[in-house]
């Protein structure tokens, strides 16, 4: 993971429970449905990259998902 994609993970992380921060996520994963509904019409030369995309799309949601531990500490800064 490069120090821009944990930057913006973390930022993510942080407003996850926001109203903005699931409705980010519930962006993410309705684009990731139209991607798999594009695959079943999709040309062969298209089947590769529509799964490489969902592919991505669902780790990005799971990698906001996965800190659980994660809080806004006192200050209201991220801990």
């Amino acid at each position: 993971m490069d120090t821009q994609y944990r930057s913006c993970l973390a930022a993510c992380r942080q407003e996850r429970d926001t109203i903005a921060g699931k409705a980010f996520l519930a962006l993410l994963r309705e684009r990731a449905a139209a991607a798999r509904e594009r695959l079943v019409r999709a040309a062969p030369e298209q089947v590769a990259r529509l799964q490489g995309a969902v592919l991505a799309l669902e780790d990005i949601v799971r990698d906001i998902e996965s800190d659980a531990q994660a809080v806004n500490g006192p200050d209201g800064g991220y801990a």
